[in-house]
C-alpha cells in the first residue's frame, strides 16, 4: 500500500488534541508539526512528541496548536 499525506491548518482553538477521520485505521509514519518532526510515544505526549489513537483517529500533542500553524501527516 502506497503512503498518502494529510494536511491540516490549524485554527488555533484546538489546544493539544487534533480529529482526523481520514487517519482512522491507519498507521502514521511521519508527523510534522509546523518544520519540526514529532517522535510518536504511546502517551503522555510532551513538547515535540505526539500520540495516536488510530481507532478515533484522534492526535495529541505535548504543547497546543497555535493559529496557522500545519501540522502534516504521512500515513498509510
Amino acid at each position: 500500500m502506497a503512503s498518502s499525506n494529510d494536511t491540516y491548518t490549524a485554527l488555533g482553538t484546538e489546544g493539544t488534541s487534533l480529529t482526523r477521520s481520514v487517519l482512522i485505521g491507519k498507521t502514521i509514519l511521519l508527523c510534522i508539526q509546523g518544520n519540526w518532526p514529532l517522535q510518536q510515544v504511546s502517551s503522555g505526549a510532551t513538547v515535540g512528541q505526539y500520540s495516536f489513537n488510530s481507532s478515533t483517529g484522534v492526535l495529541t500533542f505535548g504543547e497546543a496548536l497555535e493559529l496557522n500553524q500545519v501540522i502534516q501527516t504521512i500515513y498509510k
